[in-house]
């Protein structure tokens, strides 16, 4: 067995470890992200792979526009396996990731005059990215440890992008082609990743003076028009005016961006670390991208330094170009850490998106033989501290679960029930995947044209997620037949002002954790 094999093994083997344990403690922590994928397969599934003009368990306005790739990955597999392709899909994709990490350093070391085994270089760098606390955090949305379309879209991010460095630097024809395709891939997959693909390209274009990068940002793009059949317009559609939306609505009424990167809120937090360790880390993680960047980021002040100091690699034009893939990043985090950008995402992920660069140039510095061990001890250690945190968190979720499943059997059971109000949308997409009954949550992306701006503040007249308070008024404006929340989501709502009236109401269902409510005198579907 030849060291490349070996090296392939440990790596695959460290990928499916590190995501698999999470969720094989606890299997059923899904997030509600993962269940709308669900939905979404499901749906394309039953309608015999064809694309879905909605998905009806979601009931405002929309469409569904929503990159569908992942979802069709998913539907090839029988319903009854939907719910462990879920739970093993990140892992799987994490290890592919792995493998073709390791082959591109081992293409890039080799362009270097080293004297030194590329291969086990290359395995360090596999190694040091894989582990990396970039992407094994736990934060606002999933990643390692549930069914995500983040982690296909990081893949084939990196695929896109190192082919199109080599297609940059030799001239050839080929690695083109096949970033032009991996891009397009990518495009069906994950908006994020798109918007990620679109800013770094023009930063090369704007950088560089050449129009490679623009003819291949084209070229991308219009190979997922060919690829989808025309499909991937409405996607992009729904993309530019998702973030318009996002802009002009649901940043004015969405506390957790109202809170985010708020230093005052952060100087709480600081005050309370000793006494709620817990809720301080999860403040730290989940409302501060800078404190992202120090904790999960070390690599980055290491390049920093090797770049400032090492005369190596600073002339080779590989290196270079790397230094300038790592900066796009680092600007794209500043930009979006700033108030009027933060409805292009998490500014933290963008970081997700420039740790291959950060590896590889550790190897083309020459570095990889020195860091690699006292980083790799650190980011155990903050995987077990996430490890940790994942399994607190759904632990407590699990205490629940049985109150939750006579939920489900409740709504499942009523003939009466067809189209439900949640409080909150903590739970409510997975009731309306269990139940196969319909929620008030959008299909899709937000979009002015089925919801106006003016109805949005009406829905959410407060606060988003939780709907206006005149509960009897949206029901009847919606064809809405029945309310439920948990006791928990209630609490939150108090805690932000909102203070529901329920007399109208009469009490069909309850236990200890959830109500469902009907309307007085209101006629059910």
């Amino acid at each position: 067995m030849n060291s490349t094999v070996v090296y392939l093994t440990i790596l695959v083997s460290i990928s499916l470890f590190t995501r698999s344990l999470p969720r094989i403690i606890c299997p059923g922590a899904r997030g509600k992200d993962a269940y709308y994928h669900l939905l979404a397969a499901r749906r394309i599934r039953r309608s015999g792979m064809g694309m879905p003009d909605t998905l009806k368990e979601l009931i405002l306005p929309g469409i569904y526009d929503y990159p569908p790739l992942l979802h069709y990955l998913w539907a090839m597999f029988p319903l009854r396996w939907h719910l462990t392709v879920e739970r093993w899909s990140s892992a799987f994709i994490d290890a592919l990731h792995a493998i073709t990490v390791y082959f591109f350093s081992y293409y890039f070391f080799n362009l270097m005059p080293f004297s030194h085994d590329q291969s086990f270089m290359a395995f360090n760098s596999a190694l040091i990215f894989i582990l990396s606390p970039a992407l094994l955090t736990i934060g606002t949305g999933p990643r390692a440890y549930q069914g995500t379309p983040r982690t296909l879209g990081e893949l084939l991010f990196s695929l896109t992008f190192c082919f199109s460095l080599i297609g940059y630097f030799t001239g050839t024809t080929i690695p083109f082609l096949l970033a032009m395709l991996f891009g397009a891939l990518l495009c069906l997959t994950s908006k994020f990743s798109v918007q990620v693909m679109v800013f770094f390209y023009v930063v090369f274009a704007l950088v560089t003076f050449h129009v490679y990068w623009i003819i291949l940002l084209v070229s991308v793009f219009i190979t997922a028009l060919v690829i989808s059949k025309g499909h991937y317009a409405k996607v992009v559609a729904g993309h530019i005016q998702h973030s318009r939306y996002y802009l002009n609505a649901i940043s004015k009424r969405f506390y957790l961006i109202a809170q985010r990167n708020n230093w005052h809120e952060l100087r709480q937090t600081v005050r309370i670390i000793f006494k709620n360790p817990f809720k301080a880390a999860k403040n730290l993680f989940f409302y501060h991208s800078w404190t992202h960047l120090l904790v999960n980021h070390p690599l980055l002040f290491a390049i920093m330094y090797i770049a400032i100091t090492g005369p190596f690699a600073d002339g080779h034009p590989v290196a270079l170009f790397l230094l300038l893939w790592i900066g796009a990043g680092l600007l794209a985090f500043t930009l979006t850490s700033m108030k009027p950008f933060l409805f292009l995402g998490e500014a933290e992920r963008y970081l997700e998106y420039v740790l291959l660069p950060q590896v590889l140039y550790l190897g083309v510095s020459n570095h990889l033989n020195s860091a690699p061990y006292f980083l790799l001890g650190y980011f155990v250690a903050l995987y077990l501290f996430f490890f940790v945190g994942f399994i607190y968190g759904y632990r407590n979720k699990e205490k629940l679960l049985p109150r939750f499943g006579e939920l489900v059997d409740f709504v499942c059971g009523d003939d009466t029930i067809h189209r439900i109000l949640p409080i909150f949308l903590n739970d409510a997409v997975q009731l309306a995947y269990e139940s196969e009954k319909a929620i008030a949550h959008f299909p899709g992306n937000f979009r002015k044209k089925f919801m106006p701006y003016e109805k949005f503040f009406d829905f959410y007249q407060k606060i988003y997620p939780f709907p206006n308070e005149d509960l009897k008024r949206l029901m009847m404006e919606y064809d809405l037949d029945t309310l439920y929340y948990a006791s928990s989501d209630l609490e939150k709502a108090e805690s932000l002002g909102l203070n529901y009236n329920f007399d109208s109401f009469k009490v069909v269902f309850a236990n200890e954790q959830y109500t469902v409510l009907q309307p007085k005198g209101l006629e059910n579907n």
